[in-house]
């Protein structure tokens, strides 16, 4: 009899494991937080490029994400005679272009910019000023530079207004009940607008002190809407708007797609024939930094079902919803972008835990510092071995996860 009670209790037990899509992490230490943090920026700072630049790529993207990461981190790549910053720094001015972006030529120049302006908002203005002082007596601005150009409040200025200037709205020709896309901003060049770049540009606009009731912003709130998986919002099946998008089914989840009517996960469905977007866990999780961002409050449906969506999909190992089956290699696509993304939700939201769907509430600061201690690499960085959207550079990723870090313990002290 004990024997068979011993077997059913078994069965449980495994039954309940095999339906978790999650483990549990210890969390690390503030002393071993510490040491990953350290090892990750020495890792950064010794892959330095000769022209200031960091990356495989030595361009402008990559070099912005590394150096926020670094000022997030540690106060002394604040200080003005920070060689690393110095060059980093001097790198971005030499790419400040006339009508404002932030960009070296080689395109995504909405992705390049905003992570620029992150980068650049990070230093505190008696900082940036002295670092710009430094660059011009170093001689290390490019010919035809000029330091009046190039300080904090030009630049910002300057910037701001491109973004303007970038984003679907009626003076580059978008209406609001014609364009589903109206309010987004893309890459550049490419006639898609999506919520990957809009929330890059949300990141830059709101550091740059834009807020809720800026026109910005209320034209972002109408894409961010037609981008939820929340048929109380999204009005991409009024055939009256937008007839085009006839077969077109609005899934009712509370997650997020890529942009109006695409996803990047596969094409689903339903029985009669209708194709929905799907959601997955990187940009659903962008999707709602950027409803805080614009000012929604945390009771409003859209926040609401957004972090539903996150807690009933909840998983560190794979970017939920990329995989499919007879794919499930796609769940580790953009698996960093997903920590970087989650980890700037949660802490934007505010709270410490997160209830799953059978009811375990965890601490999410604490096993994202749990599972990035689990997968940091000898030398300090991080790596994913899907190198879709340019994590096959360590420089990327591992900026990704110094932020990560940053607000995983900007939570833990609270």
């Amino acid at each position: 009899m004990r024997a068979a009670i011993c077997c059913i209790c078994l069965l449980v037990h495994c039954q309940a494991e095999q339906a978790k899509t999650y483990n549990i992490y210890e969390a690390p230490s503030e002393a071993e937080r510490h040491q990953m943090v350290e090892e990750a920026l020495q890792f950064l700072a010794k892959g330095q490029n000769g022209n200031g630049s960091f990356g495989l790529y030595k361009e402008v993207g990559v070099t912005s994400a590394v150096l926020h990461a670094l000022l997030l981190s540690d106060p002394k790549y604040r200080n003005p005679e920070n060689e690393v910053t110095l060059k980093a720094l001097a790198f971005l001015l030499n790419n400040v272009q006339p009508d404002g972006r932030i960009a070296d030529g080689k395109g995504y120049d909405n992705y390049k910019t905003s992570l620029a302006v992150s980068a650049l908002t990070a230093l505190p203005e008696n900082s940036y000023r002295s670092l710009l002082d430094n660059i011009v007596d170093r001689k290390l601005l490019d010919e035809g530079k000029e330091k009046g150009a190039l300080t904090r409040e030009k630049v910002m200025s300057s910037v701001r207004d491109w973004f303007g200037k970038q984003q679907a709205q009626e003076s580059n020709g978008y209406d609001k009940d014609k364009d589903p896309n109206y309010g987004g901003q893309g890459y550049g060049g490419v006639p898609m607008h999506d919520l990957s770049n809009s929330q890059f540009a949300m990141d830059a606009m709101h550091s740059l002190g834009v807020r809720q009731g800026d026109p910005f912003f209320s034209r972002m709130e109408i894409f961010v809407n037609r981008t939820q998986n929340l048929r109380a919002v999204n009005d991409l099946t009024d055939t009256a708007k937008f007839p085009e998008l006839k077969n077109f089914a609005v899934q009712d989840d509370g997650g997020f797609a890529y942009a109006p009517g695409v996803s990047k996960s596969t094409e689903v469905r339903t029985p009669d024939g209708k194709k929905f977007a799907k959601s997955y866990a990187s940009i659903t999780a962008a999707g709602l930094k950027t409803l805080i961002q614009l000012g929604v409050k945390k009771e409003d449906i859209r926040v609401q079902r957004a972090k539903a969506w996150l807690s009933s999909n909840y998983s560190l190992e794979k970017n939920t919803g990329l995989d499919t089956p007879g794919e499930s290699s796609k769940g580790s696509q953009g698996l960093y972008y997903f920590y970087w993304t989650f980890a700037k939700a949660m802490s934007a939201l505010g709270d410490q835990t997160l209830k799953l769907k059978e009811g375990t509430e965890i601490n999410w600061a604490e096993q994202l510092a749990g599972k990035l201690k689990s997968l940091q690499r000898e030398d300090g960085s991080w790596l994913n071995e899907q190198d879709r959207w340019q994590e096959g550079d360590p420089n990327l990723v591992t900026s990704y996860c110094l932020v990560a870090l940053y607000h995983c313990k900007e939570s833990l002290q609270k």
